[in-house]
């Protein structure tokens, strides 16, 4: 027998679905996939009402065994398979075992490796969002043991990759008097591992110096300095504030849209093209941040600390090969450059920020960004593209 190491955030321990509480529940516009075997469960079942609907409401693809056909929303944008109570026929009356594998899993998902298994959740579900910004110790990584005959069939974890993640994580972790600051240091420390060139030597003392040295730079003010005198890049914010634009007006009817929608509209009323009116409206959003974000932040200072440590652990952060470190760590700070936009226009419209704001806000933004809609796919590769500029100036966002 092997034994393999599960490590999950303390927050997923204690983690329940709200279920009809749920104020955007997840059964709602989803386009979900079924593979042959549970089609044919579904259109053979005992249950006149799940066989009828799964007869009308299943459109049958045959793309492959895993993707055989697809279930639609109905009318109202939620899956057909709910009650009028808002529960899951499926899950009532088939059990867990008979959901579709997106159906099962959601919010859930895992990164696996040869000989361990790193668990996280998504935060396009509000109840995730909730605990991870609102917990003080949502981010404590839990580690457990299993016993399986064999390995998982995936490549190991490459230990100078993980102890990299870990230090960014510890960087963000660092109490700061503004999130920015521990923003610059992890920047700072993903550039200069970009630059070791030795990489058959696994660099534990070099990686702990320079996250210790960054940690007392950040206590020392050097930061805060550094951020104070860097120049705003205005053409930037400008492109990036575009593509969410275009990205809201393009989105399909999908789960999250029109929540999004509503709290983006006050900042889509200050686009124009006039450059005093620009101006105007960037300082205005800025005195809003100021007068109420900050202050609520101030009094929550658990929220962008553990935004950060969330996505440095849900995005494997320096970990793989599919996008270089420090490109996935400046579409994260684009994520929350969107994120303090939204949160600053929100604001200085109603004149207040809550909790439930804040969570409807950044609940919304993923579950749209995160959304297999083809609007989403375009707007990830128009940051991508941006970010991959060599004139792309990632610190002028946090100015």
């Amino acid at each position: 027998m092997k034994e393999l190491l599960i490590t999950q955030p303390d927050f997923m321990e204690t983690f329940s679905c709200v279920g009809t509480a749920c104020r955007e529940h997840c059964c709602k516009g989803q386009n979900v996939t079924l593979d042959r075997n549970r089609y044919q469960k579904y259109i053979k079942s005992p249950y006149a009402e799940i066989k009828r609907i799964a007869i009308n409401q299943i459109s049958v693809t045959q793309a492959s065994l895993a993707s055989w056909a697809n279930i639609h929303p109905d009318s109202q944008g939620n899956c057909p398979f709910l009650d009028e109570q808002r529960l899951c026929q499926i899950h009532k009356h088939a059990g867990a075992h008979a959901l579709s594998h997106s159906c099962a899993t959601f919010p859930r998902v895992e990164h696996v490796y040869k000989n361990q298994k790193i668990k996280s959740m998504s935060l396009s579900c509000p109840e995730v969002t909730r605990q991870v910004l609102f917990s003080d110790d949502a981010l404590t990584l839990r580690f457990s043991t299993i016993n399986q005959y064999d390995y998982y069939k995936a490549p190991d974890i490459v230990i100078e990759e993980r102890l990299v993640n870990r230090a960014c994580a510890a960087i963000a972790a660092s109490q700061q008097p503004n999130i920015e600051e521990n923003l610059w240091a992890i920047n700072c420390f993903l550039q200069n591992y970009q630059v070791w060139d030795d990489v058959n030597k696994i660099k534990m003392v070099e990686i702990d110096n320079l996250r210790t040295e960054l940690i007392a730079t950040m206590t020392a003010g050097q930061a805060a300095h550094e951020l104070a005198t860097m120049k705003i890049a205005p053409a930037i914010s400008d492109e990036l504030l575009n593509y969410l634009a275009d990205f809201i007006a393009q989105l399909a009817d999908i789960r999250g849209r029109n929540t999004l929608a509503a709290y983006a509209q006050p900042l889509l009323s200050y686009a124009t093209n006039d450059l005093v009116e620009q101006n105007h409206n960037k300082q205005q959003l800025n005195n809003a941040w100021q007068q109420y974000a900050l202050p609520f932040f101030t009094k929550h200072p658990s929220v962008w600390r553990n935004y950060f440590m969330f996505r440095i652990h849900h995005d494997q952060l320096a970990m793989g090969d599919d996008q270089a470190a420090v490109t996935v760590f400046n579409l994260q700070v684009i994520d929350f450059f969107y994120l303090k936009a939204l949160i600053s226009a929100y604001a200085s419209h109603h004149g207040e920020l809550t909790e439930d704001d804040v969570i409807g806000i950044i609940y919304s933004y993923h579950a749209c960004r995160e959304s297999t809609d083809n609007s989403s796919h375009i707007f990830k590769q128009n940051v991508i593209a941006w970010v991959l500029k060599e004139d792309f100036s990632l610190l002028s966002l946090l100015a």
